[in-house]
């Protein structure tokens, strides 16, 4: 029997982030149905855990990926509990955006922003949709991740967006890492044996499945781990446990902050090895986390060249339905700077403006940057009313587009 699929269209409100310029990702769903062969449409089945299915649009080359997620059949869902509500791991959404870019021929994740926390549900599921839309001149793809309540027939029923980013068919250059002599050199072993417990008292209430870290080393700014489970779950591209309970040696003190933080953004994500069961990690922490994984023996398995943290906000935590968000942008008040606050960071301050007036500035400033030697050297780039601060501000846009020139660079 042949089935295709059609999609009818519901409007949902797409949360933006002011602070992260991604191409446009769909502000609509797809909502999936199926009916008798009709011509313009293309459907498969898919492999994934949690994604059944999938589909191509043919007139815009987008391609979607459905599913279920369901605590009764993935029970190790519900041992990642933050202040009594269960949530889909921020790893999870990493993974799944792996799968769909590696059989797109777009494996390299460049960027996943979180947009809002996945709940997952105490009884029933949620419908998950991966979206993927058609590549670009440069070869990426935009993606969005999506869910909602399952068994939601009503088209008009609203989607809640999770993560949006960009796919890419370019393997980032990162700095390698051999982890084949463990534990490392000139490392310091860290105590982990109370660390769950800790982490239950203060609202991360992880179960089991998410006890991971097994032992763990430190050596100036940089962390090691060691990390496997006993229920890593067949046929994900990396075990969301696995790659959750390798962050968990942020949560050990040792890089000299207490403060509770949750992913938020992942940048130049790369997978190379499937289907591990045992990692050896390398962190390098700094103002974001660089991630390097191998497997038991050494071998490089996967890589993050930067991964940003938020701190958790136990304000935003939906209390059952995804609404709301962990991840917030804040901004806290300085003193203005009267000498640079290291001997190695160089402002550079745009003057207001017209468009082309700042524009023009930042260029130059950072044309003459990359000509100089600036061994060890930060540039700093300050812009005045770029973005908002408050609910009352209203952004200057010559500024904001220095933004986005700077980030482009």
């Amino acid at each position: 029997t042949l089935l295709a699929h059609t999609w009818t269209t519901g409007h949902t409100n797409h949360p933006t982030n002011p602070t992260n310029h991604l191409p446009q990702a769909p502000t609509y769903p797809f909502q999936h149905q199926s009916y008798w062969l009709t011509t313009g449409h293309a459907a498969g089945a898919a492999t994934h855990p949690f994604l059944f299915s999938t589909a191509v649009h043919a007139p815009t080359n987008t391609t979607l990926w459905t599913g279920t997620l369901n605590p009764a059949v993935h029970t190790w869902l519900g041992d990642h509990v933050i202040d009594g509500t269960a949530l889909l791991p921020a790893a999870a959404l990493l993974e799944m955006c792996w799968y769909v870019g590696r059989a797109l021929g777009t494996p390299y994740v460049r960027e996943l922003v979180l947009q809002a926390p996945m709940t997952v549900p105490a009884r029933g599921g949620l419908d998950v949709q991966v979206v993927a839309a058609e590549p670009d001149a440069e070869g990426g793809r935009t993606v969005t991740v999506l869910s909602r309540a399952t068994g939601g027939s009503d088209a008009k029923q609203a989607w809640s967006v999770h993560a949006t980013g960009v796919l890419g068919d370019e393997e980032p250059l990162l700095p390698t890492a051999d982890l084949t002599e463990w534990p490392p050199q000139r490392s310091e072993p860290v105590d982990i044996d109370d660390l769950y417990d800790a982490l239950a008292d203060r609202g991360f209430d992880y179960g089991p499945a998410f006890h991971g870290l097994r032992r763990a080393w430190r050596r100036g700014d940089e962390l090691f781990a060691e990390v496997a489970t006993d229920g890593a779950a067949a046929g994900f591209e990396l075990s969301p446990m696995l790659l959750d309970a390798a962050l968990h040696v942020l949560h050990t003190g040792v890089a000299g902050d207490e403060t509770m933080r949750l992913p938020w953004s992942w940048n130049d994500a790369v997978l190379w090895a499937p289907g591990a069961d045992e990692l050896r990690v390398h962190l390098t922490v700094g103002t974001d986390v660089e991630l390097r994984i191998a497997d038991r023996t050494g071998s490089p398995v996967a890589a993050v060249g930067a991964l940003a943290l938020r701190r958790f906000d136990r304000a935003a935590l939906p209390a059952s339905a995804p609404a709301g968000s962990l991840y917030r942008l804040e901004w806290n008040a300085v003193e203005p700077v009267t000498e640079p606050a290291a001997e190695k960071t160089v402002f550079a301050v745009i003057e207001p403006g017209d468009l082309f007036a700042t524009t023009a500035q930042a260029h130059r400033v950072l044309v003459d940057w990359l000509a100089g030697d600036h061994d060890g050297e930060r540039l700093v780039v300050v812009t005045r009313g770029a973005v908002a601060v408050t609910d009352t501000d209203d952004p200057d846009p010559d500024q904001g587009a220095v933004w986005g020139l700077v980030r482009s660079a």
